[in-house]
This record gives C-alpha cells, structure tokens and sequence, in this order.
C-alpha cells in the first residue's frame, strides 16, 4: 500500500481562501413514465490570497450566439474564442512579484464541460500555477493546474473552510501561450447550478507556506452556460457505469478457454478478461549487456523481454516492490510490507541480504544501488495511522550490513547519475542526495509533481529523464541537461492510460523503456516522444472484488492499482475511478438499480469509508467506518457493510443513518444475500493477531455464517481460506477459497448446500477470490494472481426477446431494452434492437423488470417478466406511447 497525496494537500492547502457560499438549487423531479403490462409468451427456445489592487469590471455575459457543437482547441491561442463574451476585465499594473497579469478572463459551460481562457496584458511568464476558485450548488472548490506543461488539474472541496482532497481532474486539460486555456468535465462539481468561478495564478516556490503567493486575482463571476454540445469524442473519454453505448453481450463460447477442471459435467470455462505476460510490472532494469528485465510485483517474476515482446522468465516467486540492477547484471529487491531485501543473480538464483523488522514498511518506499555500491532504501514513517512526509534513510550492504544514517524526505525514485552524483526525486522535486552529510539539495522541478516509483534515469549525454503518474489515467516523461547550471525540464512524451514506473534508458535505441503497473504493458519512448508499445498490457491489476453494474458491465477492485475498471459485456476494460483499493482487508463493490456504486475502503494509513459514486457525479463519502470489506444490498434499498476489524456487520439506510446488524463476530469478510433474505458472511479466520499499520485485518476467512433476517447466526460450514461469495439465480451458495500449501496455492470454488455440506465445484486457480453471477447466470471469478477474470457456463438458462414498433406498427431499431432484476441482487443487461425491431438475449430463470426506451417515443415498462429455463419468454412493446 502507498500514500501519494500527502504533497497534494500541502499544495491546495497553501492556496485556500474562503469563498462565497452559493444557494443550492430546487430540484426538479421528472414525470413518471406510463407502465405498460406485457404480452407475454414462453414457447421452446429458437457501461494567499493577495488582494486586488483595482476592482476589476464586470460585463454583461449573455449567452452567446454559437455553434451547435463546441469547437475550441486547448493550446493557449485565443484565436478561437470569438464570440463568447468577457466576463471579466482587469486593469494593467495591479499584479505584483510576477509577469503573470491578467487583462480579461472569459468562461462558458456547455453540456459537459467547463471552459476557461484567461488572456493577460503581457504573455504569460514567471508563475508556479493557476489556482481556480470555483463554487457550485452551495460548496466551494480549489482547482490547480499547471498550463505550462499541459497538466490535467487537481481539486479540494473548502466548503467551510476545511479541506477535503477530491484528487485530479480525470478529463480536465490546460495549456499557456499567448494565454491560458483550461476545460474540466462539468461532472467534476456534481451540482452545477449557481457556478462561480475565480482565477487567481501563484508565484513563489510551490507548496512553501507562506513562501507561495497570489500575483494577480479576479473575484468570482457567474458562469455562462451556453447551448452548446461537446463533441463525441471528447465526452467519450469519461467513463461511466451504464453510458449511452454499451456493447453487447458477447456469446458464451467467443473468448479462448481457461485451464481450470471443473468437477461437473455440463460447464465450460473461459477468460473473459486473459492474463497479460505482467501483473504489475512495477520495475525494469537494463543489464550491463544491453538486455530488458521487468520485475513484476503482483506476478512475482523477474523475465526477459525482447524488443519484439517476446517475454522469457529468470526468477519465479520472487517478492520485493522497488529495486536496482548492479554493474554485474545482479538485481536486488525491496520488499517493504515483510522488511527484507533479496538479490536475484542473472541465472535467476535468489539470495536474501537481509530480513529486518526495521525495515518492515507500509509507506512510500525507496531503494538505490548509490556510486559507492551500496543499497539505500528510504522508508517512510507510519505515525498514528498515518504515512508522514517524513522518512528514515537506511545503508545496506551488500553481504546484508543495515546502517541508519538519517532522516530524510520521502522521496519517490534514487538513481546513481553517470557523474557520481546521487540523484533523489519527491512528489516533484529532483536534486542530489549527499553520502557525506545526507543532506538533499534541490536542481529542478517537475510541473505537476507526482514523480513515478524510480521514475528518473539518465542517458550517457547527461540527459536526466523523470516519469511521473505511475497511478493516474496518464502520466507524462520529461527531460532536463544534468549539467546546467540552471536545467530546464523539458516535456518529452504525454504517455497515455497510464504513466511509466521504474524507467530505464535503453543504449541500443536511445530510448526510455518503462512499465505500466496499471495497465500491465512495457511501453518505450523515443528522444523526439514516439510511443511504442513492447508487451501489452490487460488493464487491470490484482482483480478482487467483483459486482454487475444494472447495465450488465462488470465493475472489478484493482488492488495495488488505486483504482476501479469496468469491463463491458464485451470483455474490454477501462478505467472508472481512482479509488483507495489496498488489501487489507479485500474490497468489494456493490450496485444500485440506478447505477451508483458503492465501494469499500480500508487499507492501513487512510480513513476507512464506503464510497459513493452516482451516475454521472463524482465519488463521494457514503459513510465512514471501520475497516470496511464486504458490501451487499438488499432488496429494499438497505446497504450492509462488514466492518472487519470492528467484528459487526452494520447496516446503511437510504436516509445515510446506521444501524447494527450483527456483532461480536470474527473478522466478518464477504457478504451476500439468498432469496429469502439470509446474510451469508466469510468471517475468521480465529487466531489471527493483527499488525498495526501493516496487516490490521485478515484477507481470507476460515468460515461462512448464515444470519436470518431476524439476525439468529449459524456456523455454516468451515473452509479455510474462504474469500467471495455469490448466490446463483437457483439460490445456491458459491465460495471462492485459497489454502497456501507447501509448494503452491490450491484455489477452488466449492458450492454449499442450506444445510453446510460443501461440494468441490471448479479447481486448478491461482488464487480466486471475487465471485459474481450475470444476468444470464454465468458465474464469474477473479483470479488476482493470475490476473484475469474467468466466465463459467452452463447454469440454468432461458431467453428473453421481444419486438418494439411504433403506434403504426413500424419496427424502431435502436430502441435500448434494459433487463433488471434487484432481488436478491442488482444484475442487468442492456441490448438495442436491430433494423427489424427485436432483440434477444440469455437470462437466467427469475423475475425481471424490462425498460424500453427511444428517441421520440415514451418509455415502457414491464414488471413481473418470468423466464424459465429452457423456454423463451417474448413481449411485444406496441404503440410506443409517442
């Protein structure tokens, strides 16, 4: 687990001025929409401060005369703005200690993005970033970005004066020329109405209270909201649970087999989500012969990689997170959560240096090979439940000798420059670390910060490159002259997706070959910024918790990758959310029938909470509680939480408030519910003594328990290693379990009938843990060592189809049909009918709601759809109510 953060805070906070409250708007509420009762048939089958000098004067700002679609282009010419009025206009002269001096600022919304352009008296110069005051819907914002260096922006809630860390901007972009441009998805501020916006561009040294200062501001204006759309294109690029395009569900039988045995005649197996050649590939070394290594922490493997992407392994079950090569081709490991450091020869023989509780770690961490040939690793500091900015440099010898030598930054990345020098990098500044008096001296910065896990290397011309966004939607490489006086950092190469960790410059290519961790790929950069790809990536890392959306996409916990994917019916995966994922304990991930997600966090040095992500809004606190793992809902709208090392499973009420549900339980884990309303929980395992800061609760279990609504508890069965469950649509009860043995994992999901008696049901995983069922009553399972998502077939099945036309009888393609059942959990499918007006799809034998929408024509829904297995059940959606 790692903190990223921390410098985050430090930057906004600097920044924070009390802004103006804003009046919260009177919702609206849409009018219901007709029910139709269907005609149903079954027959046999066929997604600081400084304050203004001169008052600036405020213009009229009516809506401007535009086109239909937004066509301005993010690249600081202001060119392109004609016709979208001033909202505000600044005298010359008032702005102080920088070149930055505001003339006018121009702002609009269109339907799904905030646009900004702040034109100056002069070009642009001498200024750190722009800060944004912004508010909405009665809260109150901090928005920064860098333009110089094209940065998405970051974002704190001040509401009240007290910050609350939003985190980047995922979909925001900046630029600086002739003038500042920036655009942020609307989404970002939930409710938009009554928004104000302020602009005020900070000078100084960032994030050095009270050193940072204002050199120009503008008060807050209303923003203009115009009649306009923005291009496909770009709205496309923020995802969202149930978006407008879904793929549809792709045939059991479509993606390649998976090996796993299972014990029942009559399934199959297959990947809907295939391992990549990388879980995590966190690190990668250059040998002193030219050669690629990549170091794989989820994987565990040290391999080979060709410049072809053809991938050999060294060293299998190898643990460790950072790393370094030295001159005869020797890797070594740090592996902070266990406090050892491994050596790994080039014929893949391992060797532990050292094995110390002191070095035992679950903050940011470092290690180097420094000039001298000694190991330095930089451990952060957990204080009262939280990683500090402070942290402890260590001297390890080669043959294992440990060495406190003092307390340092917490830094990101240590290389060894090709001039001796002992180079360091933190959230965003590179400078040299001294062997003599540990002291760190600063030589640049990089816009942004947010410096990757070993994101420095250096070419034989003294070229110093710095990748930074290891865990963002993309990340950027840059480059600087290590022997200026004074370097400038120069943009390379915006490296989409996904930033680069643990860079190293190639000397047959000249280029920079770094890793994805999130994406799972190896990419290479060219000096002039061309982007290759060598071994691709899947896009997730580490798969635990597994839930529907109502949509029939597949929303997946990502541990060690910070994030949420969603994978559509398709098997193609995207990111959706950067969110706190660590183990442990194991998250888990549940759905409204609207589409709002609910997600657990509770990893050690962050406040445990369930996340709320609405449709279309951002992730919110639900409520905060103690070490949250398992999520379920009931039927009625309740949310139950397990609250892992509190020993109670809690309920939600739709209202926000809480209520007990269960208590004096051990370690309670993964929860679901049957059809008649039972609880089932993974709880245990009995014995397990928790480490403070490091492992404070257990990932698996050793049993699962049956709560009866009325909260009567019954030990159900005993299965050491139990993880996930899933109750199938014929009420059975599937548990995922891995036992570590003395060579390797047995990994299996056993079905457990009412009364406790266990059956073998699939074998052969490497360690399972999430379980979900579809609509169609597929089982899935995430497999987090091996790194992919496996879709089991052979349950139950019937068809659901229909035909939609129009009051005169004329079938509507495109029509979107969504099919939900709620109980006992979410589960949905979308699917669009085609030229003739039908569609169809599988569905497992239960009860659904079905929902037909399209353009021009009223919505119909149908309630009590039964499917039974074998049979196809069709309805007839008439008229269309236009």
């Amino acid at each position: 687990m790692k903190k990223h953060w921390t410098d985050l805070f430090l930057l906004f906070l600097s920044g924070i001025l009390l802004a103006a409250c804003a009046t919260p708007a009177t919702p609206t509420e849409a009018p219901p929409q007709p029910t139709q009762a269907p005609t149903q048939t079954a027959q046999e089958p066929s997604p600081t401060q400084a304050e203004p000098v001169v008052e600036p004067t405020e213009t009229p700002q009516p809506t401007p005369a535009a086109p239909e679609e937004t066509d301005l282009t993010i690249d600081g010419a202001p060119g392109d703005w004609e016709g979208y009025e001033v909202l505000l206009t600044d005298p010359e002269g008032d702005h102080e200690g920088g070149g930055f001096d505001i003339a006018a600022v121009r702002a609009f919304g269109n339907d799904q993005f905030l646009y900004l352009l702040i034109e100056t008296h002069q070009p642009p110069t001498d200024y750190v970033q722009v800060d944004l005051e912004a508010s909405a819907g009665g809260r109150d914002f901090i928005i920064s970005f860098r333009p110089q260096e094209f940065s998405s922006g970051f974002m704190g809630d001040v509401t009240g004066g007290q910050y609350k860390e939003i985190g980047e901007v995922v979909g925001s972009k900046s630029a600086a020329a002739e003038a500042v441009e920036y655009k942020m998805p609307l989404l970002a501020f939930e409710d938009v109405s009554n928004l104000r916006v302020s602009v005020r561009p900070m000078g100084g040294t960032c994030c050095e209270y009270p050193a940072w200062y204002a050199i120009d501001e503008v008060p807050q204006t209303p923003v203009a909201q115009v009649d306009e759309k923005e291009p496909f294109a770009e709205t496309s690029a923020v995802p969202r649970v149930c978006a407008d395009n879904i793929a549809p569900p792709t045939p059991f039988g479509s993606f390649e087999p998976a090996p796993i045995e299972l014990l029942e005649d009559g399934y199959a197996v297959e990947w809907f989500v295939a391992p990549g050649a990388f879980n995590m590939p966190q690190e990668v070394f250059i040998t002193p012969d030219g050669r690629i290594l990549v170091y794989a922490v989820r994987s565990h493997t040290l391999s080979e990689v060709s410049l072809d992407g053809t991938v050999e392994l060294i060293a299998d079950d190898v643990w460790g997170y950072e790393g370094d090569i030295d001159r005869d081709g020797n890797v070594y490991l740090y592996n902070g959560p266990t406090g050892w450091v491994v050596r790994i020869s080039p014929r893949g023989e391992q060797t532990m240096i050292i094995h110390s509780p002191t070095l035992q770690d679950e903050c940011d961490a470092v290690m180097g090979l420094g000039p001298d040939g000694n190991l330095y690793i930089v451990a952060g500091r957990f204080v009262e439940g939280h990683c500090t900015d402070i942290a402890d440099l260590y001297r390890i010898t080669p043959t294992g000798g440990m060495t406190r030598l003092a307390e340092v930054p917490g830094f990101t990345a240590l290389r060894a420059a090709p001039d001796g020098r002992f180079l360091a990098a933190t959230w965003e500044t590179i400078g040299e670390l001294s062997l003599e008096d540990y002291s760190f001296t600063p030589i640049g910065t990089v816009p942004g910060g947010d410096i990757s896990p070993r994101g420095l290397a250096c070419d034989d011309d003294g070229n110093l490159y710095i990748s930074t966004g290891d865990r963002s939607v993309s990340g950027k490489l840059y480059r600087m002259d290590l022997f200026d006086d004074q370097p400038a950092v120069e943009l390379v190469a915006i490296v989409p997706e996904n930033g680069l960790s643990g860079i190293e410059w190639l000397p047959s290519t000249g280029e920079i070959v770094g890793g994805q961790l999130r994406q799972g790929g190896v990419l290479a950069v060219s000096p002039d910024g061309e982007i290759r790809e060598i071994v691709e990536g899947n896009g997730i890392v580490t798969p635990y918790g597994v839930g529907f959306s109502p949509c029939g996409e597949l929303t997946v916990t990502n541990d060690d990758g910070e994030m949420m994917t969603l994978v559509d019916p398709g098997g193609r995966v995207s990111w959706l959310m950067n969110y706190v994922s660590f183990i442990p304990p194991v998250p888990y991930v549940t759905l409204d029938p609207d589409g709002t997600l609910y997600a657990s966090e509770g990893a050690p040095g962050y406040p445990s909470r369930v996340a709320e992500l609405p449709p279309g809004k951002r992730l919110e606190t639900l409520v905060e509680v103690e070490f949250p793992s398992g999520l379920t809902r009931r039927a009625d709208g309740v949310l139950f939480v397990s609250e892992t090392t509190a020993g109670k499973i809690t309920q939600v009420f739709p209202d926000g408030t809480l209520q007990t549900f269960s208590e004096g339980i051990d370690f309670p884990q993964g929860l679901a519910f049957d059809m008649d309303g039972n609880l089932y929980a993974v709880v245990g395992p009995v014995g397990f003594t928790p480490q403070p800061g490091v492992f404070p609760a257990p990932t698996f279990g050793d049993r699962v328990i049956r709560i009866s609504p009325e909260g009567e508890i019954t030990n159900l069965v005993d299965l050491p290693g139990a993880a996930g469950l899933a109750v199938s649509p014929q009420g059975e009860l599937f548990v995922s379990v891995s036992v570590m043995g003395s060579t390797r994992t047995e990994s299996k999901i056993v079905r457990v009938s009412p009364d406790g008696k266990q059956v073998k049901f699939a074998s052969g995983f490497e360690d399972a843990v999430g379980l979900a069922f579809d609509l169609a009553g597929n089982l899935y399972v995430s497999d987090q060592h091996a790194n992919g998502i496996m879709r089991i077939g052979g349950f139950p099945q019937g068809t659901l189809s229909g035909l939609v036309t129009d009051e005169s009888g004329t079938p509507i393609e495109g029509a979107r049909v969504q099919v939900l059942s709620v109980d006992p959990i979410v589960v949905g499918q979308v699917v669009f009918t085609d030229e003739n007006g039908r569609f169809s799809l599988p569905a497992a034998p239960r009860i659904y709601r079905v929902t037909v929408t399209a353009e021009g024509h009223a919505a119909a829904e149908f309630e009590a759809i039964q499917v039974t297995a074998g049979q196809e059940t069709t309805i007839e959606v008439d008229g269309g109510g236009q």
